[in-house]
């Protein structure tokens, strides 16, 4: 049988609660039992001496101890005193008045000189005592300096307890058992109150364990708690919607690569049987459009093979001290003649900034990526512009390229940087757009400690901004 935890954390606190009652029950017995001891014979010891000196007065007063064993018996069927002790005081003649001195429930002894018992209040009347080696622990009952007799009052007499003591004794016994059944109940109480605020957390987050384990990846538990297992809920929560976006992504990345992957195989599948079918002739002309589209099909194959990697944190940097003007002029170079055939001026604005910490083949892809999509949406007539602007403060340098195309949508600004979305999804298709340029981007400005941005600036156009770290932080990340 399975022992839960909740049904073990009220095992323990029982265990515990009870090892502590037991011992402490033991300790109190035996502890109080020896000083209730001593203190029981250290009151006797007074009563005797008491005693003592009120029977010294009744022998001035009676002049012999010839009546002294009916007064000193009397006491034991409660003609004594009711508080247990004596005081030593001038007493009217009269036996009454000596027998109201005397102790109720204290057995008291009196011998003379020679351990001869003349009085003794006990049932079990004694006829010497005690040994002659005790003598000296009775009480001198003196008369103008001479000891007359000797006193021996309750555990002087016999080392035991009177029942009323050892009633008192056991009454402390039972109080302390009843404590432990008590602490016993609010034990259990309190392992059971504990179950709840602890354990049903814990019972909850296994449950939703296994369900996040069958693939419900939409469970989550709802802890209230602001304490070590509110954080552990809060982490399981925070795993699942990690959880719950990756298989999301998976599904979506493997859904936009077959969908990407599609068109250019159904292109080259379809001409292909074209050529087949003798539709279209094997020629020249016919291959090269097939060519095409495995350039395209290729060129997608590595933009998603380098978003991986990048993703995967696998993308490395060989960072040095570059200008991000003459990366801009080197990759204009590339595109002046595509530009002068859609009738397209693109310039750089001369501002001085200074050097970055950058790989210069990464941020070349940057930059290319982004004038071949201003070429792409700018009208022939059009202008795109590259400028850089220093950051001094930030120590961070920031490169912006803008065209006179049509412009990005507000709500769109943020979600060009997703993988495979595009603003105008048929026409970017049309001219050969995968959607993964940015993206790519995004991931290299953002290993490379910077971040992007694109703006809608009111003149009409877009605007797609990063930034780069103007000092060298090491030689490779």
């Amino acid at each position: 049988m399975k022992l839960r935890l909740g049904h073990k954390l009220i095992a323990g606190f029982a265990a515990v609660l009870l090892l502590a009652g037991l011992s402490m029950v033991l300790i109190l017995n035996v502890s109080t039992r020896s000083r209730y001891f001593q203190f029981v014979g250290d009151s006797d010891i007074a009563v005797a001496e008491s005693v003592a000196l009120t029977l010294g007065f009744y022998y001035r007063t009676e002049g012999s101890w010839d009546a002294i064993a009916a007064v000193i018996e009397g006491s034991r069927f409660g003609f004594g005193m009711s508080s247990g002790r004596m005081a030593a005081m001038p007493m009217n003649r009269g036996r009454g008045m000596i027998m109201s001195q005397l102790p109720l429930y204290t057995r008291i002894v009196l011998t003379d000189p020679s351990g001869r018992v003349l009085a003794d209040s006990g049932e079990d009347e004694l006829e010497v005592f005690p040994p002659a080696d005790a003598f000296a622990a009775g009480a001198a009952v003196s008369v103008n300096n001479s000891v007359i007799g000797l006193v021996y009052a309750g555990t002087m007499v016999e080392p035991q307890l009177h029942p009323i003591q050892r009633e008192f004794l056991e009454s402390l016994n039972r109080t302390a058992i009843i404590a432990l059944v008590v602490g016993l109940g609010l034990a259990i109480l309190i392992g059971a109150f504990l179950q709840r605020q602890f354990i049903r957390p814990l019972v909850q987050l296994t449950g939703a364990s296994r369900e996040i384990a069958e693939g419900r990846l939409s469970t989550r538990v709802n802890i209230q708690s602001h304490d070590e297992i509110g954080d552990l809920g809060a982490s399981f929560n925070a795993m699942a919607d990690s959880m719950e976006g990756a298989v999301k992504w998976r599904k979506q990345i493997v859904a936009d690569v077959a969908h990407e992957l599609r068109t250019p195989l159904s292109l080259i599948q379809g001409r292909l049987e074209m050529i087949l079918d003798k539709v279209y002739p094997a020629d020249a002309t016919q291959i090269g459009c097939i060519f095409e589209e495995t350039q395209r099909l290729n060129e997608l194959v590595e933009n998603i093979e380098e978003l991986s990697r990048s993703e995967a944190n696998q993308l490395f940097i060989n960072r040095s001290l570059v200008s991000v003007l003459n990366i801009a002029n080197s990759v204009l170079l590339q595109y002046r003649d595509r530009a002068q055939a859609q009738n397209i001026e693109m310039r750089i604005q001369p501002n001085e900034v200074p050097q970055v910490s950058a790989d210069i083949e990464l941020i070349k892809r940057v930059l290319a990526n982004l004038i071949s999509n201003a070429l792409q949406h700018t009208s022939p007539g059009g202008s795109i512009d590259v400028r850089a602007t220093d950051n001094a403060a930030r120590k961070m340098v920031t490169v912006c390229v803008a065209d006179t195309g049509p412009g990005i949508p507000e709500e769109e600004l943020e979600r060009i940087f997703e993988r495979f979305y595009r603003v105008d999804d048929a026409r970017s298709r049309q001219s050969g757009g995968s959607g993964l340029g940015l993206a790519i981007c995004r991931e290299i400005v953002n290993k490379h400690g910077g971040r992007i941005w694109a703006e809608r600036p009111e003149s009409g156009g877009a605007v797609i901004c990063f930034t780069l770290p103007a000092l060298i932080e090491s030689s490779g990340s």
